[in-house]
C-alpha cells in the first residue's frame, strides 16, 4: 500500500488527510496530536502505555512529546485518517489548556454527526475543494469539539502529569542536539557534551522528559525536515544532507516511518495547498 497525504494549515496548526502506507515507529511531536479513523479496517494505536483499537468512531488524542506509534493490523489494509497537529501555544491561548499535557483522555469516541463531519473534511482536503477561510473556520470548530472530548477524564486513562524543567545536563544535551542536526554525531558524543556517560544520559533523559534521547533527536529532525520541505524548493537530497543523513534513501525511509508518507508525497501535498497561514 502506498502512502499519500493532503494537508491544510490554519491558526491551530495543520490538518491532514492521511493514507499511511506503513506502520509508524514509536515517535513523538512537539505538537499535540488528534487522529480520527475515517475509513478502512481497525488499526492499533499505542499511546504511552495504552493500546487503543482505532475503528469506527474511536480516535486518539496524544499530548505533546508523548511517545506513540501506529500499526496496521494487516499490511494490505487501506486506511484513511484525519490527523490534526495542534500547536500547544494555540491550545493555551485559544482554549486555555496546558502546553505540556492538555489532554486527559487518550481515547476519544465520536458520535455519528462528528464522524460525518470528519468524512466531509477529509473529502474537502483530499479531493481539491477550495481551502478558504470558511473551511478553516469550520475545521477549527470541529477541532474544538474533538478537544472537548479529549480533555474529559476517562476512567481507563491517567491524567498526564506536567513535567518540570529538566536537569541542566539534560538541557545541555538538548541544546547540543538542536545545534548539531546537520552533523553525523553519535549519542556517545551527545552524552559527553553534557558530562555524562551514555547509560546515565539515557536514564536521566527518560526520567525527566519521558523520552529517550534518540526519540527527542528524531522530533527535532522531523520538525526541521517538514520546515525545509515547506519553505524551500531545494532537492530532497540537500534536505537529507542538512539533517545528517548519509543518503536521500535513508532520509525518505526515516520520514515515512515517522509521518506515514514519503517526503515527495508530503512536498506535493504542500504545493497543492490553497491556504497558507499568516506570517
Amino acid at each position: 500500500m502506498h502512502g499519500d497525504t493532503h494537508v491544510m494549515y490554519g491558526p491551530f496548526g495543520r490538518a491532514a488527510a492521511l493514507r499511511p502506507g506503513n506502520n509508524l515507529v514509536p515517535h513523538a511531536h512537539r505538537d499535540a496530536h488528534i487522529v480520527i479513523p475515517v475509513s478502512g479496517p481497525a488499526a492499533l494505536a499505542v499511546v504511552g502505555p495504552l493500546r487503543i483499537c482505532m475503528s469506527g468512531g474511536t480516535g486518539v488524542a496524544v499530548n505533546p512529546l508523548t511517545v506513540h506509534s501506529f500499526q496496521l493490523l494487516n499490511p494490505a489494509d487501506s486506511v484513511v485518517l484525519l490527523t490534526f497537529y495542534i500547536s500547544p501555544e494555540w491550545l493555551n491561548s485559544h482554549c486555555g489548556l496546558s502546553t505540556t499535557a492538555p489532554f486527559r483522555s487518550a481515547e476519544i469516541c465520536l458520535d455519528e454527526g462528528m464522524k460525518a463531519t470528519a468524512r466531509a473534511l477529509v473529502d474537502a482536503i483530499e479531493f481539491g475543494l477550495t481551502i478558504d477561510d470558511t473551511l478553516v473556520v469550520e475545521t477549527r470548530l470541529f477541532l474544538e469539539s474533538l478537544i472537548a472530548l479529549a480533555i474529559r477524564h476517562a476512567s481507563r486513562d491517567r491524567p498526564a502529569a506536567a513535567l518540570g524543567q529538566p536537569d541542566f545536563r539534560v538541557r545541555k544535551a538538548m541544546l547540543f542536539m538542536q545545534h548539531n542536526l546537520d552533523a553525523r554525531v553519535t549519542l556517545e558524543q551527545v552524552a559527553r557534551s553534557a558530562g555524562l556517560s551514555r547509560p546515565h544520559l539515557f536514564s536521566l533523559f527518560h526520567e525527566q522528559t519521558v523520552l529517550t534521547p534518540r526519540i527527542y533527536w528524531n522530533v527535532l529532525r522531523i520538525e526541521n525536515a517538514i520546515s525545509q520541505i515547506r519553505i524551500t524548493e531545494g532537492p530532497l537530497g540537500t534536505v537529507a544532507y542538512n539533517l545528517g543523513f548519509s543518503s536521500q534513501g535513508n532520509f525518505s525511509r526515516f520520514f515515512r516511518e515517522h509521518i506515514g508518507v514519503s517526503p515527495v508525497c508530503f512536498r506535493k501535498a504542500v504545493k497543492q495547498l490553497g491556504y497558507h497561514p499568516p506570517r
